[in-house]
């Protein structure tokens, strides 16, 4: 019971298989590691010219994560300020298999919602008001 963990089967196979690989890493080096760990610590411009770099990216992720998710929470609120009771179902029309025509495909609220939206910002926009 005591190394059950050594099968595939457990639940903490995985985790033993990671440390396992980290170990071997810390314990087995590359070859070239030595020699890039020695070239860095006699050259610290290089050293903080990689730290800048990885410093400057991070920033730049960042501020694109914070776009990504204000644009989204700017589709979620313009989302939600559908009157969702204001539609009314006029009338249903069922095709029948045999009917033969050009027909959209079927919509969902989602889709919907997304018209409406694109309709919005096209009268915003003072832009055609074309139905989607």
């Amino acid at each position: 019971f005591q190394f059950d963990f050594l099968r595939p089967q457990h639940s903490l196979f995985q985790y033993f298989t990671r440390l396992l690989e980290q170990y071997t890493k810390v314990l087995l080096p590359p070859k070239d590691l030595q020699v890039k760990l020695d070239s860095e610590a006699s050259n610290r411009k290089k050293v903080m010219d990689q730290v800048s770099w990885r410093v400057g990216h991070l920033k730049e992720k960042e501020a694109q994560r914070k776009r990504e998710e204000e644009l989204a929470e700017k589709e979620r609120i313009s989302y939600a300020q559908i009157d969702w009771h204001n539609f009314v179902v006029v009338e249903t029309v069922d095709y029948q298999p045999w009917e033969v025509g050009n027909f959209p495909p079927p919509t969902n609220p989602s889709e919907v919602g997304a018209r409406v939206i694109i309709q919005r910002r096209q009268e915003e926009q003072g832009g055609p008001t074309a139905a989607a």
